[in-house]
C-alpha cells in the first residue's frame, strides 16, 4: 500500500474539486456552524491549504491547514478532516503535516473534533490541552437594540 500526502496549491484547485468536495463536505456538514462556502471561500483565497491523502493512487481523504499566530509562538492548525481510511494514513498524513509546519516555522500542531480524535491521536503524541464547551443563545439571532449592561459601581 502507497499513501501520499501532498497540498493543493490555489492554482490547481479546479482540477481536483470534483474529486475533493465531497470528501470535504462529509466532515463540515457534521459541523453545524461552518458553511462549506465559508471553507471553500477560505481554501480559494490561500488563508487555508487543502491536502489531499491518497492510497494507490485513489483519494480518500482530505485535510486543511492554515497557521494561526499565537502570542508566544506559531502552530499549525488542523481545521478539517474528511474522507475514509484514516487509521490507514493518520501517521504518514501527520508526519507530512509535521514537516511542513516545521518548514514553515512553526513549533506545534493542533486540531479540534470530536471526542474519539484524542484517543486516535494520543497514540501520535499529541494532548488535550482544553476542550470546548458550547450552548447556543437564542439560536444565535441578535435582538435589536441589546446593549449589555454597563458595569456601576
Amino acid at each position: 500500500m502507497t499513501v501520499n500526502v501532498g497540498y493543493i496549491p490555489v492554482d490547481n484547485l479546479e482540477l481536483v474539486w470534483d474529486t475533493v468536495l465531497p470528501l470535504l463536505s462529509s466532515a463540515v456538514e457534521r459541523q453545524d456552524d461552518t458553511p462549506l462556502s465559508e471553507v471553500v471561500g477560505e481554501i480559494c483565497s490561500g488563508s487555508m491549504l487543502l491536502w489531499l491523502v491518497d492510497v494507490d493512487h485513489v483519494p480518500t481523504l482530505v485535510l486543511t491547514t492554515k497557521i494561526i499566530d499565537r502570542h508566544s509562538h506559531s502552530t499549525l492548525a488542523i481545521e478539517w478532516v474528511g474522507g475514509s481510511q484514516m487509521k490507514d494514513v493518520i501517521d504518514v498524513a501527520l508526519e507530512t503535516l509535521e514537516d511542513y509546519a516545521l518548514k514553515v516555522g512553526c513549533t506545534s500542531l493542533e486540531g479540534q473534533g470530536r471526542i474519539g480524535w484524542g484517543r486516535t491521536l494520543k497514540e501520535y503524541g499529541w494532548e488535550t490541552k482544553h476542550i470546548v464547551y458550547r450552548k447556543e443563545l437564542r439560536h444565535g439571532q441578535q435582538n435589536e437594540g441589546d446593549e449589555p449592561d454597563v458595569y456601576h459601581e
